[in-house]
């Protein structure tokens, strides 16, 4: 469970890269997010070690108490297409039109 004093969203900058995390109060727990990986389709969309660690070290850059890994007690990945995309994907445009024919 988190601080009672956690009551409202925290976003701020992920120090050891360029992007923005956040940290949401969510049913008496915390919910952290979100991080960039390029991934295949062949991949499972799922929240992968190196996320986890990731999105822990955001928390306890963000807090007054470490999160312990025993702590974590669900995860979980949406995936975002990436049309045109080469490179980094935290640049990749979210802008997109989809057009159907026939």
């Amino acid at each position: 469970m988190i601080d009672r004093a956690f009551a409202s969203g925290i976003l701020a900058g992920v120090t050891e890269s360029s992007r923005i995390a956040f940290l949401l109060p969510w049913k008496g727990r915390a919910l952290v997010g979100t991080s960039e990986v390029r991934q295949q389709l062949k991949e499972p969309g799922e929240c992968s070690a190196d996320e986890r660690n990731y999105l822990s070290k955001f928390h306890d850059s963000v807090m007054e108490h470490s999160i312990d890994s025993e702590a974590i007690v669900e995860t979980f990945a949406g995936l975002r297409p990436l049309i045109r995309g080469v490179g980094d994907p935290n640049w990749v445009s979210r802008e997109y039109e989809l057009e159907r024919r026939g």
